[in-house]
């Protein structure tokens, strides 16, 4: 689970870069309805801004299997400022379709917690201060993906 998890926040944050509260489930329709217009698409995701957060949102089938949250203020640093624990857990418990969530503390350097049946999985990493809710479908796609590119750079090595 600890490789499902850090793997799967690192490669979002990576390539997102950017994130109030999307559903996991949810249609595109629905997170209009929700957060009006995106301001940004890109590679099957749709970027929105609301009550003070970004939120990235990646569909699969359709489907929001991926969400990044993250504050649209930022410190002098140019960092997002922290979300709070409260927020954290609102934003949880709006995502975990009905289950409790646990504390799994796989991510070294931030949170992590998983729903009862371990099919929605978040973490939220403490210097960036970015929120990652995401199916287990979700992170068994990406990892399959980064094990393909690394198999073909190493064919015939």
């Amino acid at each position: 689970m600890r490789q499902y998890i850090s793997v799967v926040t690192m490669l979002a944050i990576l390539t997102f870069a950017t994130t109030a509260t999307a559903r996991i489930g949810e249609t595109l329709a629905q997170c209009q309805v929700r957060y009006g217009k995106e301001i940004r698409t890109a590679n099957g995701c749709s970027v929105f801004i609301k009550t003070g957060f970004y939120i990235m949102v990646q569909f699969y089938e359709g489907r929001a299997d991926s969400i990044l949250f993250r504050k649209v203020e930022q410190n002098i640093l140019d960092i997002p400022v922290e979300i709070s624990l409260n927020e954290v857990h609102n934003l949880l418990r709006q995502n975990g379709g009905g289950q409790a969530w646990k504390e799994t503390n796989e991510i070294i350097i931030g949170s992590s917690w998983a729903t009862e049946d371990g099919n929605i999985l978040a973490g939220y990493t403490a210097m960036d201060h970015i929120l990652c809710i995401f199916t287990l479908d979700h992170s068994l796609r990406n990892l399959a993906k980064k094990k393909a590119k690394e198999d073909k750079k190493l064919e015939g090595f």
